[in-house]
This record gives structure tokens, C-alpha cells and sequence, in this order.
């Protein structure tokens, strides 16, 4: 519903064209519709912030992630490849099994 107030004047027109009185229980009806969807817009509106800062504080942490990321991508990259060497040279790939063979 719009707004409490404008759903009771729609409710007190339809009761005039109908020829009859508003009852209390109408009226009741439609302020507590009201004050529930209002507190369900309330309620989404503090999910929807709750998950924006939640998705805030995530890409804060993966873009913190990221950046450890690339600075250790160098030094692993050339410990790796000096490790790859080390074992190719130790089971004869290059240096000395290509001398020897």
C-alpha cells in the first residue's frame, strides 16, 4: 500500500459510494496493513545495506588479496623456475646431459 492516509480516504470513498459507514474494523484493517508493509520496506532497506557493506568489506579483502598476489608473483615465478632448472639439470635435460649425449 502507498501511504496509510491515502488508502483510508480510499477506503472512506468506497464506503460513501456504497451508502454505508466506515466500521473501526476497516479502518484497523488497513493501518495495520499499512504499518506491516512499511515495516517490510524497513526490513528490506536494512537487508539491502546490510549486503552492500558486505560486499564493501569483500572487494576491500580481494583487492588487499590481489595486491599480496602480485607481489609475490615475480619472486614465486623465478624461485620456480630456478627449481625447474635445478631439477632438469640434476636429471641431465639440458647443461650436462646435452654434453654428455
Amino acid at each position: 500500500m502507498e501511504d496509510i492516509a491515502t488508502a483510508l480516504m480510499e477506503l472512506r470513498r468506497q464506503a460513501q459510494l456504497q451508502g454505508r459507514p466506515l466500521s473501526e474494523q476497516e479502518m484497523a484493517g488497513v493501518i495495520s496493513q499499512g504499518v506491516a508493509e512499511k515495516a517490510r520496506q524497513n526490513n528490506i532497506g536494512e537487508q539491502l545495506a546490510f549486503a552492500r557493506q558486505t560486499a564493501d568489506e569483500q572487494y576491500k579483502i580481494a583487492k588487499k588479496q590481489t595486491a599480496r598476489d602480485k607481489r609475490w608473483l615475480l619472486p614465486n615465478i623465478l624461485g620456480n623456475l630456478g627449481t625447474i632448472y635445478a631439477f632438469g639439470k640434476q636429471g641431465g635435460l639440458w647443461g650436462q646431459g646435452r654434453e654428455n649425449g
